[in-house]
């Protein structure tokens, strides 16, 4: 199976194709993509963690229903962070997970139209879980690098 169309970008296109696989008979089987989000100001952030293919129509709305990808992430403990944290002025905590979207949305010519959400969650402090998200961000540019995710 792959991605159903063309997203304009042969490194990508690669890494949708074998990430959009059917769920395996076994859960380790199943085809991941690891993902890098970075953050240069108003703190250097860093998020690390994996996204699955998601099949079109599985959500709704208008971005809800587009193919993509699909994941978690979580905070990556940096002396940036460790400061952040530890300093009563901070305004805003670094948030400790990342649940991230990449929507695609196939167009008549060119490459295909990307939409990112990021909703950033806080942690059950004693399940350490995602409890709840705390700010969400929709990019409707989306730069990814040159290669396979």
């Amino acid at each position: 199976m792959a991605f159903p169309f063309s997203v304009g970008n042969s490194g990508i296109q690669s890494a949708l194709d074998w990430v959009a696989q059917p769920p395996p008979a076994q859960g380790r089987d199943t085809h991941v993509v690891y993902f890098n989000l970075f953050q240069q100001s108003p703190e250097p952030l860093e998020y690390n963690g994996s996204m699955f293919f998601r099949p079109q129509g599985t959500e709704h709305g208008p971005v809800g229903v587009r193919p993509g990808l699909d994941g978690f992430g979580s905070l990556q403990v940096r002396e940036s962070v460790c400061q952040a944290l530890l300093d009563p002025t901070t305004v805003v905590q670094p948030r400790d997970f990342v649940k991230v979207f990449l929507g695609f949305r196939q167009l008549q010519s060119g490459p295909a139209d990307v939409v990112a959400i990021l909703n950033f969650m806080d942690r059950d402090h004693v399940s350490h879980l995602p409890l709840r998200t705390s700010s969400t961000l929709e990019f409707s540019v989306v730069r990814m690098l040159g290669g396979p995710l």
